[in-house]
């Protein structure tokens, strides 16, 4: 009798999405009939209970036309529903209302400098890849860099012995470096060392840490509780980078963004009738706060403060504007949204077929929307019966 090995292993498992393109590859049937069941309780083709989507739990000693199994040994089928227009996929509203009040709706841009945005991209990849300390002394760098004016040559020493991680989690800190590599591992440069003691080194390390294809250490690992920690702090940290006022990229001015009901996108323009020379504002871009309303009122009284007197008129967006505003942001931002919607992938194929070691399995604008709606196969929603007379 011949025995049956494991082979291989899985590497992990990714839960995402289906885009409207696969359900439609996957569908085995258009559902376009408003009728399920005729006068003698047979499933009518093109309805919720077409046979090709599988046998019925009613109906086992049956065989499916679609894959010839009899029984509960078919597996069961999928159809779809073409939708007339495209919805907003419910799971996903908070992140399209997210998007929709970080982008400029003139150059589809987010309302982040550029420079930050390479930087965040930098950061994103590190975590990703695991390397969670190295992330927070390259953000410290950034900060340092930013903040503090450049020494003269004799403060060198004590700059290279204060050091910049002082404010690393020691938890995040020695979880992550005894994952990727202990002190006798390194073997690019101490990376760790070198990022503390000299900022301008920051960029080549960084960039060599990158390659994960050329660096001998790097060992493929699961999410850590520290990398997630990291990856949400660092994503509320882009939300809150975004400009509150004017475009970076073009000085236009942002309408505020609003929904209605969840179904209804609408955008809040203002005409100024009186210009004042100081405006009240803050810099808490698109932190989250304890609810839209609060906010809402604090920059009425804000305004009513500073003696601005606006109009405000409201525009409805359809879901076709929608996606076409996403799609123009996505075309102008893909790096950052793919790290940030995406998943990074790396596995032995990866380490050897990418430049870099590494792919991103990005998720696209069209993960806000459903146009194919997927219907579940027969057996897993049977029909109601009674008195012999089937029913939904």
């Amino acid at each position: 009798m011949a025995t049956d090995y494991i082979t291989k292993r899985l590497d992990g498992v990714l839960f995402s999405f289906y885009t409207s393109e696969e359900v439609r590859k996957l569908s085995v049937v258009e559902i376009s009939n408003p009728v399920s069941f005729d006068a003698l309780n047979k499933p009518l083709r093109k309805g919720l209970y077409d046979p090709s989507m599988g046998i019925s739990p009613y109906d086992k000693n049956s065989r499916c036309i679609t894959c010839g199994q009899e029984g509960l040994n078919c597996p069961g089928h999928i159809g779809h529903v073409e939708l007339a227009v495209p919805v907003y996929n419910p799971l996903n509203m908070k992140y399209l209302m997210r998007l929709l009040k970080a982008m400029c709706f003139k150059c589809h841009k987010l309302r982040i400098p550029a420079k930050r945005i390479q930087e965040y991209c930098v950061m994103l990849t590190l975590i990703k890849l695991g390397y969670v300390t190295e992330k927070e002394i390259y953000n410290d760098a950034i900060i340092k860099t930013v903040k503090k004016p450049t020494k003269k040559k004799g403060d060198q020493s004590e700059e290279a012995n204060s050091g910049i991680s002082t404010n690393v989690p020691s938890s995040t800190q020695s979880k992550n470096t005894s994952r990727r590599h202990s002190e006798t591992e390194i073997n690019i440069g101490d990376p760790i060392d070198d990022l503390r003691r000299d900022n301008e080194k920051t960029k080549e390390i960084i960039e060599k840490l990158l390659h994960i294809k050329n660096n001998p250490n790097f060992k493929i690992s699961e999410m850590s509780s520290g990398m997630i920690k990291a990856l949400r702090d660092t994503t509320q940290d882009i939300w809150s980078s975004v400009a509150s006022f004017k475009c970076p990229h073009c000085s236009a001015n942002p309408p505020s963004v609003k929904m209605d009901m969840n179904t209804k996108v609408l955008l809040e323009t203002r005409d100024e009738k009186e210009q004042v020379s100081k405006v009240l504002h803050t810099e808490k871009g698109l932190a989250e706060s304890e609810s839209e309303d609060e906010d809402d009122k604090k920059n009425e009284e804000n305004e009513k403060s500073a003696g601005i007197k606006k109009e405000k008129s409201q525009i409805y967006l359809s879901p076709f504007q929608v996606r076409s505003h996403l799609q123009h942001l996505w075309k102008n931002n893909k790096k950052i949204l793919d790290l940030l919607f995406g998943n990074l992938i790396v596995n032995q194929k990866t380490l050897e077929t990418m430049k870099k070691g590494y792919k991103i399995m990005a998720n696209n604008f069209k993960s806000f929307f459903i146009e194919a709606l997927a219907v579940p196969p027969n057996r897993f929603r049977p029909e109601n019966k009674m008195n012999g007379i089937s029913f939904l």
